[in-house]
C-alpha cells in the first residue's frame, strides 16, 4: 500500500463520484490549440501559485504539451507518463483507478500486477470526453502536489477550458 492510503478515510472520493465527475469533464470540440491552452492555463495557475508541477496534455494518444515547472523533480517525467498509462488503461481517470481497487479492499498493484515504473496509480490523470459521442478525446495529466490536489488541478483545467468554450 501506498504511504498515501494510511489516512484513506479522511480523502478518499469514492469511485461513483469520480465517475460522475468524469461524465460532466465534456468539452465539445477538442484540438491541438486546446490542448495547448490546457496545458498554458494549468502552468500559469501553477506559476502564480508556486506549485512545482509537471504537466502533460495528449490528444488521444499525443502528447501536445509538456512542461516542468521549477520544482518538480526529475522523476516527474516518468510519473506522468506513468499516471497516463494507468487511466488510459482503464478508460478512467487515475484516482479513479486507484479508489476503485480501494473500495473493494485491495490496491492497484495487487489486483493487476503493474506497478511504477510503468504504472502509476495515484491522481492527476483525468480524461476529457467528447460531447457529441461521449468518447474520449484527450487526458490531462499533472502531478507534483499530492495526488488528490493533482487531480482537482486537472479537473479544474478541463472545466475551465469547457466554460470559455461555450462562452466563444
Amino acid at each position: 500500500m501506498h504511504p498515501n492510503d494510511r489516512d484513506i478515510t479522511v480523502r478518499f472520493k469514492p469511485p461513483e463520484a469520480l465517475l460522475k465527475e468524469e461524465s460532466e469533464l465534456v468539452i465539445d470540440k477538442v484540438n491541438e490549440q486546446t490542448c495547448y491552452a490546457l496545458g498554458c492555463w494549468i502552468a500559469d495557475r501553477a506559476l502564480y501559485l508556486d506549485q512545482p508541477l509537471a504537466i502533460s496534455v495528449r490528444l488521444d494518444t499525443r502528447e501536445i504539451f509538456r512542461l516542468k515547472l521549477p520544482g518538480s523533480p526529475p522523476i516527474s517525467d516518468a510519473v506522468l507518463d506513468a499516471k497516463y498509462s494507468t487511466a488510459h488503461r482503464g478508460q478512467h481517470s487515475s484516482l479513479f483507478e486507484r479508489n476503485l481497487r480501494l473500495s473493494r479492499g485491495t490496491t492497484f498493484e495487487a489486483e493487476t500486477g503493474l506497478t511504477f515504473p510503468e504504472y502509476a496509480p495515484f491522481g492527476g490523470a483525468v480524461p476529457i470526453r467528447t460531447s457529441d459521442s461521449g468518447d474520449i478525446c484527450a487526458w490531462v495529466i499533472v502531478t507534483g502536489l499530492t495526488q488528490e490536489e493533482d487531480h482537482a488541478v486537472a479537473v479544474d483545467a478541463i472545466r475551465f477550458a469547457a466554460r470559455q468554450m461555450s462562452i466563444s
